[in-house]
């Protein structure tokens, strides 16, 4: 109980923006249509990328039609650009969900660069819709990747004010603009000290879920003559210890894509372990909490019928599976609408179910308990949620 208290799950990188800046944009709209013109983009200059620049020039989107990747189960990377006359001289925007691409973003710049293009501007609209500072990809890469490149300058514009460009773009609108180097959002986050702090907080929490985990687990085993008791209890630790020691080496390893250090395929797996591993967890601790309150009599929760019960854990494993399966395909370059189903799925819908169970469990159990002392039953509500929600 003590190691379900101390749970907590990772927070969303992004949180700590709140605490810089705003950025001024970098890529400056100089002529568009009404909407357009005038408007300031922040931009994330990439790892790869020159980093010091300022160009100016006309806007080209690319389309799936532009991009020759030659056979999709042997694609050649940097792929041919088909019509280069459209490129030369100008600023490319690639937006990969309007092509889906076997190549590595890297890649597809320097394929740019080959076709005479004065700039990469690369944006992921599904992203752009949430998020008003760009910068969050510049560090990722592929296997494969050179991770240098001389020309052309490269950057991440996935944020808001980029979709209405690009809007502008795919309708016809010839848009001009100016692109300079700058720091991003992201930049100055990785570099902060609340940043820092965050990685610390969640490595040291980690250990301690680690520490108390494989300490009660060892006890159990020893007072079972070192056979290891196989329950809901045991396993729902087991999952936590194996979540906290992922959680430990890829916060101090490389969080969020924030040092690089990790290709795109494995942080990707990483992060969809310790997802997989924590959601599962979260079930089998719900059932335990729903089976040590009937076996005490003090309610029948749903989740004690079989139907329920298993019903429950099947959809679980059908979130994980769904998940595994869709983090393999994203690494693959098959689509990054994925993320959206991934974080969809393991991110908030699995966990809305858990937490609504949990809800109808926990009141069941305070009406059996009604009897008891208010402050007692807040205290132990208390408890639950900490481990089941938080």
């Amino acid at each position: 109980a003590m190691v379900m208290r101390c749970r907590m799950r990772t927070p969303v990188a992004a949180v700590a923006l709140v605490l810089l800046p705003a950025a001024q944009g970098r890529l400056h709209i100089h002529s568009g249509p009404p909407g357009v013109a005038g408007l300031d983009v922040s931009i994330g200059v990439f790892a790869f990328s020159p980093q010091g620049f300022d160009v100016s020039g006309q806007l080209v989107l690319l389309k799936g039609g532009d991009l020759d990747f030659g056979a999709r189960a042997n694609p050649t990377c940097p792929p041919a650009y088909r019509y280069p006359k459209r490129v030369q001289g100008r600023l490319v925007v690639f937006e990969p969900e309007a092509s889906l691409a076997p190549c590595s973003i890297e890649s597809i710049a320097r394929g740019a660069g080959l076709a005479g293009a004065k700039a990469f501007i690369h944006i992921i609209e599904s992203f752009a819709e949430m998020s008003t500072s760009a910068g969050l990809f510049t560090l990722m890469w592929e296997a494969g990747d050179l991770r240098q490149i001389t020309s052309p300058p490269s950057v991440d514009a996935s944020e808001m004010r980029m979709i209405q460009v690009v809007r502008a773009l795919d309708a016809g609108f010839a848009v001009t603009g100016r692109l300079q180097a700058s720091r991003s959002d992201w930049d100055r986050m990785r570099e902060s000290p609340a940043w820092v702090f965050w990685r610390v907080l969640v490595c040291l929490h980690s250990l301690l879920v680690v520490e108390l985990g494989v300490f009660y687990l060892v006890g159990r085993a020893r007072e079972n003559g070192w056979r290891p008791p196989l329950t809901f209890a045991t396993s729902c630790l087991s999952l936590e210890v194996l979540a906290a020691a992922l959680r430990f080496a890829l916060t101090a390893v490389d969080p969020y894509y924030s040092e690089g250090v990790l290709e795109l395929g494995q942080s990707a797996r990483f992060q969809t372990a310790n997802q997989n591993l924590t959601s599962g967890a979260s079930v089998l601790f719900l059932i335990f909490f729903a089976q040590a309150a009937q076996s005490a009599g003090v309610a029948s929760p749903r989740l004690q019928h079989p139907v329920y019960r298993w019903g429950f854990v099947s959809l679980s494993v059908f979130v994980i599976v769904v998940d595994v399966s869709t983090a393999v395909a994203v690494t693959q370059g098959t689509s990054w609408r994925l993320f959206i189903l991934r974080f969809t799925l393991a991110g908030a819908f699995l966990p809305l179910v858990v937490v609504i169970l949990a809800l109808s469990t926990l009141r069941k159990v305070q009406r059996g308990l009604s009897h008891l002392p208010a402050p007692l039953v807040a205290r132990l509500a208390g408890l639950v949620r900490q481990a089941v929600v938080a």
